[in-house]
């Protein structure tokens, strides 16, 4: 570049004002050009590259200084925005935490007023309420009250031909005969509702036979042998007049305190049958049942298991007489 720059005019008048290129020594290069017109320009172009430099130091400066106030306000924003969506975070899991307990509170308080009502409201009672109880009461009491009933006719004094009556035939001939009407010797009379006691009295008498001849003293071995007969008999024959009792006393009211009125054994057997076993009740008493709760049906089931029991143990009963009446029967063929 230099070789090419030597042979032109220009390169020869600067040689010629004496410009030189010193070499590069410790404190760097040294200008030893003399012309005031290129060192007033070399001045004026120093003094604004300095002055652009301070220009552009100074915004600079201003510059960073409004890039670090931007970015701590950009950071403040963040940072506030970050705690604001935080605490709308946390204020919007509180209130969902505080709904969902609303509901399920509301929801368990729901669930036990239904409960509730279930169980100690209409659904959670029996068909009929207090009517139903107090006929069941009464039906009860009339099959409970039929054996006190049969004690009751044995021991009237009705009867000459009961066990320890110590009537003698004769008497008990004359008291017949001045009973003797036509429901005497009627079994329809015997078991129709209406017949009164005497007339009852009088069939069961006919049906049992005169009493059996008491020796009047027991002055050896042959009148303690005819006492002794004489129980025997009225011990053979006294089951099956206690079946006969009981055949009486169940169609024979019995005394009910309740508004109920009064029941018979076989009207007590009727009101169960019509009321549970397909009557003229058992269609109201079906539709109640579908309007009761799982507490109403348990305690009908509880109350129609209660009026099974005691039925099965009437039957068992009337089992009993006659297993009584059987046995006394083998007994006295086993002792012939």
């Amino acid at each position: 570049m230099m070789r090419a720059l030597s042979g032109t005019p220009a390169f020869a008048a600067l040689f010629a004002y004496g410009v030189t290129a010193g070499s590069a020594f410790a404190g760097g290069s040294v200008c030893l050009v003399s012309d005031p017109i290129w060192r007033a320009g070399h001045s004026s172009t120093q003094s604004a590259l300095i002055a652009a430099v301070d220009t552009m130091a100074s915004t600079i400066a201003t510059e960073s200084l409004l890039t670090a106030e931007a970015l701590t306000s950009a950071m403040r924003v963040a940072t506030r925005q970050t705690s604001l969506n935080s605490e709308r975070e946390a204020n919007a899991e509180m209130s969902s935490v505080q709904a969902a307990s609303n509901v399920y509170v509301e929801q368990r308080s729901a669930e036990l007023i239904r409960e509730a009502y279930e169980t100690y409201g209409q659904q959670g009672q029996m068909v009929g309420g207090c009517g139903m109880i107090e006929a069941l009461q009464a039906a009860d009491d009339a099959m409970r009250g039929r054996m006190d009933r049969i004690g009751t006719v044995l021991s009237s004094g009705g009867l000459d031909g009961v066990p320890g009556a110590a009537v003698a035939p004769l008497d008990a001939a004359a008291n017949r005969l001045a009973a003797d009407t036509a429901a005497a010797v009627s079994a329809v009379a015997f078991l129709a509702p209406d017949t009164s006691s005497a007339d009852r009295d009088a069939f069961m008498n006919n049906v049992i036979g005169l009493p059996f001849q008491l020796p009047e003293g027991i002055g050896g071995a042959e009148d303690e042998i005819a006492f002794m007969q004489s129980r025997r008999w009225e011990a053979m024959r006294s089951p099956a007049i206690v079946s006969l009792a009981a055949v009486r006393t169940a169609a024979e009211p019995t005394s009910h305190g309740g508004a109920a009125g009064e029941m018979s054994y076989l009207e007590a057997a009727d009101w169960y049958l019509a009321q549970f076993g397909g009557g003229p009740q058992y269609e109201e008493w079906s539709a109640n049942l579908v309007t009761l709760s799982e507490v109403g049906l348990r305690k009908e089931i509880a109350r129609l298991r209660a009026i099974s029991l005691r039925l099965s143990q009437y039957g068992q009963e009337s089992d009993d007489r006659q297993t009584a009446i059987i046995a006394t029967l083998l007994a006295g063929v086993a002792v012939q």
